[in-house]
């Protein structure tokens, strides 16, 4: 089979369609689910930095001191307490801000990049990052509570599903193809066979038939039908075959005749009566015209 053919067949069309349609379903899947997984994870990160932010404002508001709420709970990089003017009263975390952290927006989550200053042992680094933050005021207005979170991590997470999808996305695509080949393959044997078979049936062999699969469906009707024709077809060679019999057996005998008399008439012209025949000849013509 020439190159490229394979693709041209039923088979080979099944097979990349199939391929095809998995790609894109898998795809718009892939899709789906980073963007899901986005949506939920930063979803949880900003319940867990409200809920833990209203608490401290909660206990500030009903006595307690606002410099005890300054260590970073878990999900948290960084909890900054001071007064919306910037200054500090409490701070803790794995980064701390160098600038005022208190957004023109409170109490609602939102992206913001902020110089901060991040410690490694006795090493203290500054530089600009991207946090996920939250802020929340007491009733008075005197004191705002700051906790926000790196966004690293999510985009850490996103580009580690992002790199399995397109890992996974692939192989599983090659595997369906693998498997369609082989399944068409498996379904269209019986229709090679029955082509190779009526490749051998000639005028001379109307005997033969195309093998009809055990299994009742399109492909035994087809071949069903196959074998219903070439009945036909061989019924029609008998008929044909009769009736040339039969007529090379009518057609002998006058023409037998009209020949006999013509050998008599020309090795005896002294004695043949030319009405006689033509007579004859008028005669075994007509019969051979019934």
């Amino acid at each position: 089979m020439a190159p490229g053919r394979h693709l041209r067949t039923v088979r080979g069309r099944a097979t990349w369609q199939s391929m095809v349609v998995v790609l894109i379903a898998m795809s718009a899947g892939a899709v789906v689910v980073l963007a899901v997984f986005g949506i939920g994870v930063e979803r949880n990160l900003d319940d867990t930095l409200r809920q833990q932010v209203a608490d401290r404002v909660g206990l500030i508001e009903d006595g307690a001191d606002p410099g005890a709420f300054g260590q970073a709970r878990q999900g948290e990089a960084f909890v900054w307490i001071g007064t919306p003017d910037g200054t500090v009263i409490a701070s803790g975390g794995e980064v701390e801000p160098v600038e005022n952290p208190v957004p023109e927006a409170l109490d609602r989550a939102q992206e913001v990049e902020l110089l901060v200053e991040e410690r490694s042992g006795n090493e203290v680094e500054r530089e600009r990052k991207e946090l996920r933050i939250l802020a929340q005021e007491t009733n008075d207005g005197a004191i705002v509570v700051v906790a926000g979170t790196q966004i690293e991590g999510l985009g850490d997470a996103l580009r580690g599903l992002t790199v399995l999808f397109a890992i996974a996305v692939p192989i599983v695509v090659v595997l369906v193809g693998l498997l369609t080949w082989r399944a068409t393959g498996r379904a269209l044997r019986p229709v090679e066979e029955i082509r190779r078979q009526a490749a051998t049936v000639t005028g001379d062999r109307l005997a033969e038939r195309v093998p009809v699969p055990s299994e009742v469906d399109e492909i035994h009707d087809l071949a069903v039908t196959v074998n219903e024709m070439l009945d036909r077809l061989e019924a029609d060679d008998r008929t044909r075959r009769r009736f040339v019999s039969d007529a090379s057996h009518e057609l002998r005998s006058p023409v037998a005749v009209m020949r006999n008399d013509a050998e008599v008439a020309l090795r005896h012209p002294e004695t043949t009566d030319v009405r006689r025949l033509a007579t004859i000849v008028a005669d075994e013509s007509s019969r051979m015209s019934t």
